[in-house]
């Protein structure tokens, strides 16, 4: 599921299967960092998608193995510390 966050060619994707599978979908954690799919758009400057996220009930408190929230990794991100 995670992997689709990553490239956007893969949204429509990711979308239909948070629409299929919905909070179940959203709560989905990534192996290494245990990320949401929030907190992987945020990460890869994905705004759109994380706005969509946001609309489908994505948690804006959930963390990562660091304890990071997608506040967080947006905020690396535009560090540079997530690149």
């Amino acid at each position: 599921l995670l992997l689709f966050t990553h490239s956007e060619h893969h949204i429509p994707q990711l979308k239909a299967l948070v629409k299929r599978r919905g909070a179940k979908a959203l709560e989905a954690r990534e192996a290494s960092l245990e990320q949401t799919p929030l907190q992987v758009a945020c990460a890869e400057g994905q705004h759109d998608l994380a706005a969509w996220l946001l609309q489908q009930g994505a948690s804006l408190g959930a963390r990562d193995k660091h304890l990071w929230t997608c506040l967080h990794c947006a905020a690396a991100r535009l560090d540079g510390i997530a690149q």
